[in-house]
This record gives C-alpha cells, sequence and structure tokens, in this order.
C-alpha cells in the first residue's frame, strides 16, 4: 500500500502575508511621521530665530529714524549751516578774525602804516585796502 503524501505546507497564508505587509506599512509610516516632526520642530527653531532678527532690525530701525528726525530738526540743521556751510541767519553778528595774530598787535601795526603812510607820503596804492576805503568814508575831501 501506498502512503499517501502528506499535503505540503504552505511558508505563508493570506493572512500571515497581509499582516507583514500591514507591519512594513505602519513601520515606513511612522519614519515619515517622524521626519515630518523633526522638520517641523526645526522650522519652529528657525522661525524663533528669525523673529528675533527681525525683532532687531525693527529696534535698529526705530534708533535710525529717530536719528533721522533729530537731523532734521531745525535746531540741527541751523548748526550744519553754520559750522559746515559758513552760513549766517538774518541778524545775526559776523566776526571775521583776523590773518596774522591777534587784533591789539594788527591794530598796532595798522596805526604805524597809517602814520607811515600819511608822513612818508607814499603812494595811495600802496596803501591797504582797508585804509583806502577808510580815506574815502572818513576823509570826504581826499
Amino acid at each position: 500500500m501506498a502512503r499517501p503524501n502528506p499535503a505540503q505546507k504552505q511558508l505563508l497564508t493570506l493572512r500571515q502575508a497581509i499582516l507583514i505587509l500591514a507591519i512594513i506599512v505602519l513601520i515606513l509610516f511612522a519614519i515619515q511621521y517622524t521626519r515630518n516632526v523633526m522638520q517641523i520642530r526645526a522650522a519652529r527653531a528657525q522661525l524663533t530665530h528669525l523673529e528675533k532678527a527681525v525683532e532687531e532690525v525693527k529696534t535698529k530701525q526705530e534708533d535710525v529714524d529717530e536719528a533721522f528726525i533729530e537731523s532734521v530738526s531745525p535746531a540741527q540743521v541751523d548748526e550744519v549751516a553754520k559750522k559746515e556751510l559758513g552760513w549766517v541767519l538774518p541778524g545775526d553778528t559776523v566776526y571775521v578774525p583776523l590773518p596774522g595774530g591777534q587784533r591789539d598787535e594788527a591794530a598796532g601795526e595798522d596805526e604805524a602804516t597809517t602814520a607811515a603812510a600819511t608822513a612818508g607820503g607814499e603812494d595811495a596804492d600802496s596803501r591797504p585796502n582797508w585804509m583806502l576805503w577808510w580815506s574815502l568814508v572818513a576823509e570826504p575831501g581826499n
């Protein structure tokens, strides 16, 4: 008598194959979910960093705006006009420094030059300009 062949055992059943496939899909889903969570955390950290940078820039912008407003104030404009450009407001007294030293020394030299010019009979053209003008104003007969 011949022995009946025992039925070959299946390696995987359909139910086991579906279960293995479901486990693989869940593992892939968990890996992708973890990546997304990590990307979101990194994006939030970068957002926080950028918000701090924006606040710093806003603070600097406010400082620059304040400095600009102060520089455009009438007092600052007047100061720049007087110091850098040499402008004068109507009614201001202008003092011109003498080139060559102090005022007392210049006055003494001018008196000596005037006395020498009148006493020595020098040409009127050799006298300084201020003396020529003074002679026109103070001495109308000349």
